[in-house]
């Protein structure tokens, strides 16, 4: 029987830390205190010990250098309760003896998630980035990570912003370089005539110190109305007669359209892979074709 992957994209609200450092912004080169208020996290009304899942930015690369193994207490760091719902973490002498990083690496980031005592089912919060180093970059539109939803020829403005004199910016979307400024602290670009869906990766440069922000775009391709011909399974049927086809079906109140991302199309869905919505029971459908053994 044929696999793939799929990925159904739906849209979510990110989460905003409640994590701030002492220093601000914090300093590779020094102690580092991370403070952390769990009021308002899934963390909220636990009251046992709480663990960071803690590694940092390295060159660019989230998640570099975790401090020991996921749900073994012992390996990762315990917070220390200050007061309320406020705990810290002291991280000494400085970032780059606490995770092993080379000195020669440039770090910008530490990534971190904050979980109870145990394994699995236990709660946690969302994953927290804090900056690191004078040089810090501001992505003003979109947020960063974010996902905007354009009518078709739609455009986006993207501004951005940094400290510490002028950086090298460089726009890029789906692989291809669309703007660049060598000099400035103060970025601004508008893609124009947007038809298709966008992965975008902002890169700025200053000396020897590099920041990566990415954002999408996704078109809206309005409701394709169409009725499926069999009364397929939610889910994905397998079409016996064709091994090179499969029929997705999707229930999803509420929702406009939906796009499919898959190792079928690289997880980069274009207008061919917006589900179609049958008019008679509300749920969206794809055929997807020339599937190989891959797929």
């Amino acid at each position: 029987m044929k696999k793939f992957t799929i990925l159904f994209l739906l849209l979510s609200l990110a989460s905003f830390a409640q994590v701030t450092t002492v220093p601000f912004p914090a300093l590779a080169t020094g102690p580092v205190t991370l403070n952390f208020n769990k009021a308002g996290t899934p963390l909220a009304t636990y009251n046992g010990t709480i663990y960071a899942h803690i590694g940092v930015t390295v060159n660019g690369e989230p998640w570099q250098n975790v401090r020991g193994t996921w749900g073994v207490d012992s390996s990762q760091p315990a917070m220390t309760l200050v007061s309320g719902t406020t705990y810290k973490l002291e991280i000494t002498p400085d970032l780059y003896t606490y995770f092993g990083v080379p000195t020669s690496s440039t770090i910008t980031q530490i990534c971190v998630v904050f979980r109870a005592a145990g394994t699995s089912g236990q709660p946690q919060s969302a994953n927290y980035f804090s900056n690191v180093g004078a040089f810090q970059v501001t992505l003003s539109a979109p947020a960063a990570n974010s996902t905007t939803i354009l009518n078709a020829n739609g455009n986006l403005t993207v501004t951005a912003s940094n400290t510490g004199g002028p950086a090298s910016y460089s726009l890029s979307s789906n692989g291809v370089t669309l703007n660049s400024n060598a000099s400035t602290s103060n970025y601004s670009f508008t893609h124009t005539g947007i038809t298709a869906n966008q992965n975008y990766t902002l890169v700025v440069t200053q000396g020897t110190n590099v920041i990566t922000r990415n954002f999408y775009v996704m078109v809206d391709p309005g409701t394709l109305t169409e009725a499926m011909p069999t009364a397929w399974e939610d889910g994905i049927n397998y079409i016996a007669a064709d091994p090179t086809q499969a029929v997705l079906v999707l229930d999803a109140p509420n929702k406009d359209f939906v796009y499919v991302a898959g190792s079928f199309n690289g997880y980069q869905p274009s207008t061919q892979h917006a589900m179609k919505k049958d008019p008679a029971t509300g749920k969206f459908w794809l055929r997807l074709t020339n599937l190989g053994a891959n797929a």
